[in-house]
C-alpha cells in the first residue's frame, strides 16, 4: 500500500485522515458521550447562528467558527454529521426567509430584488435561479399565486 502512496492525486493528509476513520469504524470505537454532546451543542449553536443572522451578505463559516474558536474545517465536520453544510442551511434558510415575505402582504410593496437583498442575496439573478430549484416557481410567479 505505501509503494504507490506518491502516485496518488489525493493529499497525504487526507489519505491519513480517511484512513484512520476506517480504522475507527472498524474497531467500533465511539467518542465519549460528552465528547458527543459537546458537538450536538456546537452544530446547534451554528445552526441557530445560521437562522439569526441569514440576512447578513457577510455571514460566513469562516468568520463563525473563528467567533467559535473552532476551525473552518470542524464547523463543516459536525454540520456534515447532521447531513448539512453551512452553505447548504445558510441558503436554504434565506430561500424560507424570502419565500416567507413573497407571501406576506406587508412586504408586498418590496421588489423580489429587494426581498433577495433583505435575505442575504447579493445576486438576484441567483436568488431567482436558487429560488425556482427549491420551489419550483419563480419568485414572481410564487408571489402571484399566493396572492389568490
Amino acid at each position: 500500500m505505501a509503494e504507490g502512496i506518491d502516485q496518488t492525486p489525493l493529499p497525504r493528509p487526507m489519505i491519513a485522515e480517511q484512513v484512520g476513520a476506517l480504522l475507527t469504524l472498524a474497531t467500533g470505537f465511539h467518542e465519549p458521550a460528552t465528547e458527543s454532546r459537546h458537538r450536538g451543542q456546537l452544530a446547534r449553536q451554528i445552526l441557530r447562528r445560521i437562522e439569526t443572522d441569514f440576512a447578513d451578505p457577510d455571514l460566513s463559516p469562516e468568520g463563525l467558527a473563528a467567533e467559535l474558536g473552532i476551525s473552518k474545517r470542524y464547523l463543516q465536520t459536525l454540520l456534515a454529521g447532521s447531513g448539512t453544510s453551512f452553505v447548504q442551511e445558510l441558503t436554504a434558510t434565506r430561500l424560507d426567509r424570502a419565500s416567507d415575505m413573497l407571501t406576506d402582504p406587508r412586504a408586498g410593496g418590496l421588489s423580489v430584488g429587494e426581498i433577495a437583498f433583505r435575505c442575504g442575496f447579493l445576486d438576484p439573478g441567483y436568488f431567482a435561479r436558487a429560488f425556482r430549484k427549491r420551489f419550483g416557481r419563480t419568485p414572481s410567479e410564487w408571489r402571484l399565486a399566493t396572492r389568490g
